[in-house]
């Protein structure tokens, strides 16, 4: 009995192209997803820059989301039900100076100050591949956002290693009817 040689290896590698293919295709983190960013900070003083543009500049080095800009949440939040973005970054007026206070008081800050100095996020959770993919980058971001406060500030800025603050306050998530 002869055996085509021919036929027994493509039966053989039609599985492993079928999933190179595959994870060329559909394996890719989405890029290109556009987030909502409502940015009320003013900054504090006349030495410190609003530390909210810090971490919009981290965020947009991650490479996978375009910020779209707001003047307030009720219309940040209207574009992600209507499925133009996937969700809302929102920093309040005081993010600087609340940041400064609460890095200074760390254990000891008002909620007033604890809510101030965080950055506020709600995303819609109707893709749960792009919602792991904001939440990844929104982590990445504040890892560098608070580097680069440490590099630039660090006279000011008192945050002890081993210490983790958590400046990131994830909201319910936006309800979105459908999308297209």
């Amino acid at each position: 009995r002869r055996r085509n040689l021919g036929f027994l290896a493509f039966e053989f590698l039609l599985p492993s192209i079928q999933i190179i293919l595959f994870c060329l295709a559909i394996g890719r983190d989405p890029t290109g997803i556009h987030i909502g960013i409502v940015n009320e900070d003013i900054g504090c003083t006349d030495f410190f820059h609003p530390f909210s543009s810090t971490f919009t500049r981290c965020l947009s080095e991650q490479g996978h989301e375009t910020l779209v800009y707001f003047n307030n949440s009720q219309s940040a939040t209207q574009a992600v039900r209507e499925g133009k973005t996937w969700g809302v970054i929102r920093f309040d007026q005081n993010f600087t100076c609340d940041f400064l206070d609460r890095s200074q008081k760390l254990f000891s800050a008002s909620n007033a100050t604890i809510d101030g100095s965080s950055i506020h996020v709600r995303l819609d959770m109707t893709d749960q591949q792009i919602a792991l993919v904001l939440q990844q980058d929104i982590v990445q971001a504040y890892s560098c956002f608070l580097n680069k406060l440490l590099d630039e500030y660090a006279w000011a800025i008192q945050i002890k290693e081993n210490t983790t603050v958590n400046n990131i306050a994830l909201s319910p998530p936006i309800q979105v009817a459908s999308r297209t």
